[in-house]
């Protein structure tokens, strides 16, 4: 029986798509190995950060006003798969996180909600919105900003309403369902031409 011999065509396409979806899933899997987030599905409080606001913009010692007067919301993150032991938790002992460092830089964010699947975010909602904060290894620090509080507590800042969300920083998942349902259109077409090319239309 003679053997079918495959036209260069689809050899190509067959190239194109192992090589896609081989690509796809290394990247899948480096991403679950080495994600700080839920490895299955899970919502978790998170800042979505904006512009840095200069130190010389801020009331004298802001970080430590903050400290003391703004909500502490903890990073709740998942240890990753590949994370390296971290000598961090001996050094955790020697720091006093009662006294925060005057130099910490403070940002204007936003407070969401973020949902992850498989180690990545897909959407969001808000928590408490638009907040001006810093951060450390383990928390948020913030308070709720508005532009009379600015006003009140002689912060420079840039007018709230001219900020851009970078929402993208909790919806980037979307990336992978869309690659993979490229790669399965691509597949479509190309068992289409695969048929026409071994005369099975």
């Amino acid at each position: 029986m003679a053997k079918v011999r495959m036209p260069p065509e689809v050899k190509r396409d067959l190239a194109i798509r192992n090589g896609a979806l081989g690509v796809l899933v290394i990247l899948l899997a480096a991403v679950m190995l080495l994600s700080e987030r839920p490895l299955v599905i899970g919502d978790r409080p998170t800042v979505l950060p904006g512009p840095e606001i200069s130190h010389a913009r801020l009331p004298p010692d802001y970080v430590g006003t903050l400290d003391d007067q703004g909500a502490h919301v903890p990073k709740l993150r998942h240890r990753a798969l590949m994370a390296p032991t971290q000598p961090g938790a001996a050094q955790d002992r020697r720091i006093d996180w009662t006294t925060p460092d005057p130099a910490t830089p403070v940002r204007l964010g936003w407070s969401i909600i973020e949902t992850d699947i498989l180690g990545m975010p897909f959407w969001y909602r808000k928590d408490d919105g638009q907040v001006i904060y810093y951060e450390t290894d383990r928390e948020y620090v913030y308070g709720l900003a508005s532009e009379d509080y600015f006003r009140q507590a002689h912060i420079t800042a840039p007018k709230l309403a001219s900020l851009w969300q970078p929402w993208w920083r909790a919806t980037w998942g979307w990336v992978f369902v869309l690659a993979f349902a490229a790669v399965g259109a691509f597949e479509w077409q190309a068992g289409g031409r695969r048929r026409e090319a071994l005369g099975m239309l």
